[in-house]
């Protein structure tokens, strides 16, 4: 199989189920893409494709995006603007849901097509009706931070503040010291810029953001 082969696969079909749903799909550089926008943001599927000769190494994700949110995230990160778009307010491999392996070895169309028969499965089972209840940030503040993970990067962090800041949760700063103690371990310098987020999050001004886009 060449790379194309694999890409096409996946188009084929990941493609039949999620075009129905109003997903579009592009053909990466390093894997496919599915795409579909809801009023304030945008949800996407992805397979990532590495080629690791003789075999094609397989994996996917899932993200939420809230348009409110990234901005807010773009802006206290001093993030580049040729990144903007990039910016997420959930990522996760599938293995959230399964807690399998999220790596996939396959040197063969059927090898390919029963991989991709277990994501769908996946997708249809459990990534799309979290999607699908994930349309307000009210929800979502309440998925992300109402009991929230113990195993949390400093990314994954910042963007649950964010949405609990957005929406006004009293448990804000209870929330923040959380995050805190669970990234004690890490460097220095991650938990500096952490804490210049947080700082920046406090001087929002939440009321001039809901009113010019509210996706609440």
């Amino acid at each position: 199989m060449q790379m194309t082969d694999v890409k096409n696969e996946i188009v084929a079909s990941l493609g039949e189920i999620l075009g129905k749903l109003g997903f579009k799909s592009k053909k990466e550089f390093d894997g496919v893409s599915f795409t579909r926008k809801f009023k304030g943001g945008a949800n996407k599927i992805g397979v990532a494709i590495v080629n690791r000769k003789p075999n094609y190494e397989i994996g996917a994700y899932f993200s939420i995006r809230f348009d409110s949110a990234a901005n807010v995230s773009n802006e206290i990160t001093n993030r580049r603007p040729e990144y903007h778009a990039d910016t997420v307010s959930l990522i996760k491999r599938f293995n959230y849901f399964t807690g399998k392996p999220n790596k996939f070895q396959v040197s063969s169309e059927q090898e390919l097509r029963q991989v991709l028969n277990e994501m769908a499965a996946v997708i249809e089972g459990q990534v799309i009706p979290l999607m699908d209840k994930c349309t307000d940030l009210v929800y979502f503040d309440r998925l992300l931070n109402t009991e929230p993970s113990n195993e949390v990067d400093a990314s994954a962090a910042r963007e649950a503040l964010i949405i609990a800041r957005l929406v006004g949760n009293p448990r804000f700063e209870e929330l923040v010291t959380y995050y805190k103690q669970q990234m004690a371990h890490l460097h220095l310098e991650i938990q500096a810029d952490f804490a210049h987020a947080i700082d920046g999050l406090r001087k929002l001004d939440v009321a001039a953001l809901t009113a010019s886009g509210a996706d609440q």
